[in-house]
């Protein structure tokens, strides 16, 4: 949702969805499973908001959440509303921001 804000202020922001688009692939596990990054990067990463979209799910569908040292399903569900509520609000003051340059012409 930031991006698409980010075209109240940004003429083009074609650079910036495709580099959106790529981060999400990379932080969310769906390029390559974050357990295949080096240690320091793969535990950072792990509790970005990118994780949730599809790391954690997918370690959940092959049961390993819980074990072998990963987070337990609440943990991981805790962790997801926390990002939301930390990104809805943050969305909602660009909301505010982008509403003031607003400009629409034409009849």
């Amino acid at each position: 949702m930031a991006t698409g804000i980010a075209c109240f202020f940004l003429e083009d922001v074609t650079a910036l969805t495709s580099l959106k688009r790529n981060l999400l692939m990379l932080l969310s596990g769906l390029m390559v499973p974050l357990h295949f990054l080096p240690d320091a990067v793969a535990a950072a990463v792990s509790w970005l908001p990118f994780a949730v979209i599809s790391y954690w799910p997918v370690m959940a569908w092959v049961g390993e959440l819980g074990v072998h040292g990963h987070p337990g399903f609440l943990h991981i569900a805790a962790l997801g509303l926390g990002w939301l509520a930390v990104l809805h609000l943050g969305n909602r003051a660009l909301w505010a921001k982008a509403r003031g340059r607003l400009e629409v012409q034409g009849g």
